[in-house]
């Protein structure tokens, strides 16, 4: 993305309503002990031995390079091509702000070494900083083609007052009293209110900015100005630096710069950084369209962005070596984007992702509690409904239909999701599972309840789609299946536990007060994401997924016409994102009910296209199966166990869901961590490339186990008198295991395929799957009616195994 003049215009409009009149920070008198005594004193201070000598030379060789990629003829070792006509366009003999200058690698380098970072987290007290664009100066002593005068400065507007900016000049190279650089007015930082006390027009310098810029953070000082201030105990000095000093100066400090006219080059880079609470929402998007735009800005970080978006002109034209972009990107870390004033939720912090997960497992604990823990209570409604006259299958309907409402609240809620945003979404989904639990609580009749259940069912459904999209947007490829599996893992251990303990509550407290603790959770777990659940939703373009281009001749022939296969280039660095849609991550914009603009119409046209792909059918079909499954499972065992020979109380139903609890601390890891490990594992030994499929191997143990274990209920259930009740203890956590082993497989196998569709995907998936697990289970009743148990579950035996069969087909 590229700004026209016209906007550049708009944009610098804007600043000009963003100019300050209080300080926006206040520094108490006190004695820190340090360099910055000397700095509050003077408004100015050296700091000795930032960088090492050798990283110093570094960056000197660096900007050294740097200049000859322009092909201009300079020669570092021949004075005769340092002149204009061998160097690219330059201000005041070395500034270098065009060119995309201020973004080349060894810039941001500069900037994010860490005493360079410490020293300005030092000063404001804070470690949460943004940076200036600012460009970098290499100045060459004795040009005969330049003639500079002395342009006293500072830079800050009079109209700002307080300590607003400090600017900072990390030094690489020998700077004595020849080799020019930085003249600094000691003191005048502290009589700045005093001298614009009275109307003071700027200098008519030669470098004056034009009329419609005189808002901007630059005013410049008549000569004979300077002896106010040297009357008033100030004094005028050339700051002397060794390689690796950083010299810090308050932006209200009068300063300029001498040409060199010793033999030493000049090398410097200069750095900015402000506490990012100063920066208004309106300077942060400027500040994000400069980034995406490799556009430099002024000294300051979070005000007066102006970008430097004007062209570099050589003899009354455009030059030719102009562009825009560095020849060395930098490596997007996190730092980095931190400073660029950056948001995506990729780069939350580790301890922010990790309360994101626990918040939207809570979510789903308290949803499907509500749903699926109910099996434990059917004993305490079978004799009031059938003495109402219904029968059993009308009885397990209130199991049954909530699963497919899960479905259809899906088919409402994800497109929501993928239109306005996810944080929108648990926010309803949260108050509608307070509403529903509530209603279910004073329901008086069956078909109270049953209605009462499909509206908690609509809200529960969230936990199989938006959880997951929440989830994967959060964490990176190498990190996604883990994320998943530990989010399920702290998801099933809850609900575990809520759902082993759901019989004994409900025997406690009545099964309507078991609903009323649900309402009273959901109305907590409201109060938590209204706090704590940022918006997620990132819009990303296609280059974001895949750092190189890839053609359609994945093996190429060489000159013999032999197939040759292609190397895929390894790459450690974040590739580029889209900077130029959302603003700087704070707690007050996490509060957003929403971020961007809702697309409604792509989010079905994706959805349609995805549903002709045959591995997303595969998906679907294995989830749906193996849910439907579950949900049979879950809807009978409370019958057999309360049931002969086993008798248990209708209290203690529930804990025949114990097994689950080992499922979760023992086996899902196996399929999160696992699958992550063999993933790296395969692209290590792929020179670098990952296969999506690499994903499905795993599946191998879940379908397995559920394939057998489905028989085995059907046989444990048909005769139950030959079993033991640990049967079913067995089976119920062991077929979750299948059921979330699926789940996890499938979900993750997509997402590596189809990274940029991932709200789709999971409206087909979670939405679709409850229906197909819906009609699975919802004549499980009659069925076993007609056909026993073990003719019921030995038909669900051969569907999970079919499903890879297909997918089998379709990759062939």
């Amino acid at each position: 993305m590229s700004l026209t003049e016209t906007e550049i215009q708009a944009k610098a409009a804007l600043q000009k309503s963003l100019r300050e009149s209080e300080d926006l920070i206040h520094f108490e008198p006190r004695v820190y002990g340090d360099w910055r005594d000397e700095f509050h004193e003077n408004g100015c201070v050296v700091i000795k031995n930032v960088i090492s000598r050798e990283k110093a030379k570094y960056y000197c060789d660096k900007q050294i390079e740097w200049l000859h990629k322009f092909d201009l003829g300079f020669d570092e070792n021949d004075e005769s091509t340092w002149a204009a006509e061998h160097l690219p366009v330059n201000f005041k003999g070395g500034m270098y702000y065009a060119y995309a200058a201020p973004h080349e690698k060894m810039a941001w380098e500069a900037r994010m070494e860490p005493a360079v970072f410490e020293i300005f987290e030092k000063l404001w007290e804070t470690k949460e900083l943004i940076s200036s664009f600012d460009g970098l100066n290499v100045s060459l002593p004795r040009r005969k083609d330049l003639a500079g005068t002395p342009w006293p400065h500072c830079d800050q507007n009079p109209a700002r007052k307080g300590m607003q900016a400090v600017q900072g000049l990390l030094n690489f190279a020998p700077n004595g009293p020849k080799d020019g650089g930085l003249v600094l007015m000691k003191g005048s930082a502290k009589l700045f209110n005093e001298y614009f006390a009275q109307d003071r027009e700027p200098y008519a310098h030669e470098d004056a900015p034009p009329p419609e810029l005189r808002y901007q953070d630059l005013f410049l000082f008549n000569p004979r100005d300077l002896k106010w201030f040297e009357e008033r105990g100030c004094e005028l000095v050339k700051i002397n630096m060794e390689p690796g000093d950083f010299v810090l100066w308050d932006s209200r400090t009068i300063h300029y710069a001498e040409l060199p006219q010793g033999d030493q080059i000049r090398h410097v880079q200069y750095i900015c950084m402000t506490p990012r609470r100063f920066a208004t929402k309106e300077a942060l998007e400027l500040k994000k369209e400069c980034f995406n735009s490799w556009l430099g800005t002024t000294h300051w970080p979070h005000c007066n962005i102006r970008p430097s978006a004007e062209k570099p002109m050589r003899n009354g034209k455009v030059c030719p070596k102009y562009r825009t972009e560095p020849f060395e990107k930098p490596e997007l870390t996190d730092r980095l984007l931190q400073l660029a004033g950056i948001e995506d939720p990729l780069n939350l912090p580790m301890w922010q992702k990790f309360v994101i997960l626990a918040i939207i497992s809570i979510f789903s604990t308290i949803g499907l509690t509500l749903v699926s823990g109910f099996g434990g209570l059917l004993g305490f409604y079978i004799p009031e409904y059938s003495a109402a006259g219904k029968d059993y299958n009308a009885i397990t309907k209130l199991m049954t239909y909530p699963t497919l409402f899960m479905g259809i609240g899906n088919l409402i809620g994800m497109p929501l999701a993928i239109g306005v945003g996810r944080r929108v979404v648990f926010l309803g989904s949260t108050v509608v599972l307070v509403i529903g639990a509530a209603l279910c609580a004073a329901a008086k009749t069956y078909e109270w309840q049953l209605a009462c259940r499909m509206v908690i069912g609509l809200a529960a459904g969230q936990s199989e789609s938006v959880v997951p999209m929440v989830s994967q947007e959060i964490f990176f490829l190498h990190e996604r299946s883990t994320a998943i599996t530990v989010q399920l893992a702290v998801q099933t251990i809850l609900s575990c536990v809520l759902t082993l303990f759901a019989s004994p509550i409900a025997g406690a407290i009545t099964p309507q007060w078991w609903y009323g603790l649900g309402a009273i959770l959901s109305g907590l777990q409201f109060i938590l994401t209204f706090f704590f659940l940022p918006e997620t939703k990132y819009e990303r373009p296609l280059s974001s997924y895949q750092e190189a281009s890839s053609t359609e001749d994945s093996t190429p022939e060489n000159a013999e016409g032999a197939s040759v296969k292609q190397e895929v280039p390894v790459y450690t660095s974040r590739p580029p994102l889209d900077y130029a849609n959302y603003e700087q991550r704070t707690w007050r914009s996490d509060l957003r009910l929403w971020v961007g603009t809702p697309d409604w119409a792509g989010t079905w046209i994706q959805t349609g296209e995805l549903l002709l792909f045959p591995n997303v059918i595969w998906a679907l079909l294995i989830n749906g199966v193996t849910l439907g499954t579950n949900v049979a499972i879950g809807t009978t065992y409370s019958a057999i166990v309360t049931g002969a020979p086993y008798n248990w109380p209708n209290n203690s139903a529930s804990y025949a869901n114990i097994g689950q609890i080992v499922t979760a601390v023992v086996a899902l890891p196996l399929l999160g961590q696992g699958s992550d490990w063999l993933i790296k594992r395969m692209a290590k030994r792929n020179g670098g490339l990952h296969e999506p499929e690499v994903r499905l191997i795993p599946l191998i143990i879940p379908i397995i186990v559920g394939t057998f274990t489905v028989v085995l209920y059907g046989q444990g259930a048909a005769h139950p008198e030959k079993y033991h009740w640990f049967l079913y203890v067995w089976t119920i956590a062991a077929y979750y295991f299948a059921f979330v082993g699926a789940n996890i497989t499938a979900v993750t196998y997509l997402l590596d395929s189809y990274p940029a569709r991932a709200g789709p995907l999971l409206v087909i998936v979670c939405a679709f799957r409850g229906f197909i697990s819906f009609g699975t289970s919802y004549g499980t009743a009659p069925f076993i009616a007609s056909y026993g148990y073990d003719g019921t579950f030995g038909t669900f035996e051969p569907l999970p195994v079919s499903s890879p069969l297909s997918q089998q087909y379709s990759s062939s």
